[in-house]
């Protein structure tokens, strides 16, 4: 029996998914942030060793045949933690877009929009790789979870001082921050994970928005326009054909319809042919169907209806 190891981690949480050859899920996990430009050291070793504890929990010797790793944080605080579990014969180091591409479309070319606590749109086609965006929080992330967030707090201190619509945000960001006042709101940011605080209101962003905000609704249109012009760049930045499967992936297109179908407006208005498609399986997926693909080569319908059922816990 072969076993296999898919890793997706981010800048929200490290999920993982340890299959076999027949591709069924033998177990699952879950920790906290990885991303090294935020988290030390200890704190990624802490939320790698959570979810790797959750996956060999009654799994002793195992051999992980095939790792496929995608990792903001650096790749071998990872391998340390997983040798302390496994044997490892093999490493396949899946970046981003590629393991949100393949759980997407289950293809290896094509184009994906990343939203998560950051944003990044990829390209591939054969040997070509592209990318536009993925400056960080402070210079970009334009649509990522962070972008929604601090607008949402900008919209609702405009309408605190009466320079902005009313919104349903101002209670609702005091209600889920435990504020007396939206001075508080000074104290609560500045000073602390203030990056993480602000992505944090990228929930209460979507609830509003759920509510029928106006003002909500419209900042995740914003963030689904400036994501999909970073998709009309990167097209038309690398020559890439229009008629590529583009996708997309992270929590934030989540938040609300319009974000997606905003971005599939802009996108048609510039290419009409673009065939752009919500994805099949969350990210963590991806190095599931990189082994299928290598093992098998084209998915079929039936293996990919049998991998719906076995990992329907990770549908999108």
């Amino acid at each position: 029996m072969s076993y296999y190891l898919s890793v997706d981690g981010g800048g929200t949480k490290v999920a993982a998914i340890l299959f076999d050859e027949d591709f069924k899920c033998l177990s699952t996990g879950k920790g906290g942030s990885a991303n090294i430009l935020f988290d030390s050291s200890n704190v990624i070793e802490d939320h790698i060793s959570a979810c790797l504890d959750q996956i060999f929990t009654g799994k002793v010797e195992l051999v992980i045949d095939v790792l496929h790793l995608n990792i903001l944080g650096p790749a071998e605080l990872f391998l340390k933690a997983l040798r302390k579990r496994a044997k490892l014969q093999h490493l396949n180091i899946i970046c981003e877009g590629q393991m949100g591409l393949l759980a997407g479309t289950q293809r290896l070319n094509g184009i994906v929009a990343v939203a998560g606590t950051g944003s990044c749109v990829y390209g591939y086609e054969g040997s070509q790789e592209a990318s536009i965006g993925g400056w960080g929080s402070l210079i970009g992330d334009e649509g990522s979870g962070f972008h929604v967030g601090k607008e949402g707090i900008m919209a609702a201190i405009r309408a605190y001082e009466y320079w902005g619509p009313s919104t349903l945000l101002q209670p609702m960001i005091m209600e889920a921050w435990g504020l007396n006042s939206m001075t508080e709101l000074v104290s609560r940011i500045y000073g602390t994970a203030w990056r993480s605080i602000v992505s944090s209101a990228a929930p209460v962003v979507s609830q509003a928005a759920l509510a029928g905000d106006e003002t909500a609704i419209r900042i995740f249109k914003q963030a689904g326009e400036k994501l999909a012009l970073q998709t009309i760049a990167l097209i038309a930045k690398d020559s890439l054909p229009p008629n590529l499967p583009i996708t997309i992936a992270g929590s934030v297109w989540k938040g609300h319809p319009s974000m997606y179908e905003r971005f599939r407006e802009v996108i048609a208005d510039s290419y009409p042919e673009a065939l752009v498609v919500k994805p099949i399986f969350e990210p963590v997926v991806g190095g599931v169907i990189r082994q299928a693909v290598s093992d098998r080569g084209e998915l079929q319908p039936s293996l990919l209806n049998r991998l719906r059922n076995e990992y329907a816990a990770f549908l999108y």
